[in-house]
């Protein structure tokens, strides 16, 4: 068996003829490109000789479908469908159009997560 030549700096860690990098990236953006990720582990930076290996972690949410929050989406959605009936003479506003959107997503997401979700 041959003995492991290892060397430890302060950022990396080099075995035999290998160099292990770990790098952190928080706080994505809001909306993120399909296909980020693969710009990230290929591309020029990357050759047969590096090999990127990355992992997902996710925080669980602190959104909670409560009272509060049913009472906001159903004030949004009261507010879009009031300017699109006709009653308010102009459009919904984007603002509330993106935010009923989102909420309702995330609402999705939740019941597909937790089988137990009542929304």
């Amino acid at each position: 068996m041959l003995a492991n030549k290892i060397r430890l700096g302060r950022d990396r860690l080099g075995i035999n003829d290998m160099h292990v990098k770990t790098f952190l990236i928080t706080g994505f953006p809001e909306k993120v490109i399909p296909g980020m990720l693969y710009f990230i582990t290929h591309g020029e930076h990357t050759g047969p000789e590096i090999i990127i290996n990355y992992f997902l972690h996710f925080k669980p949410s602190k959104l909670k479908f409560d009272f509060k929050m049913k009472s906001k989406l159903r004030r949004l959605q009261r507010n879009i469908n009031t300017r699109q009936s006709g009653d308010i003479a102009e459009t919904a506003r984007s603002e509330e159009v993106k935010a009923l959107d989102a909420l309702l997503y995330l609402r999705g997401i939740l019941i597909l997560l937790d089988p137990l979700f009542k929304s």
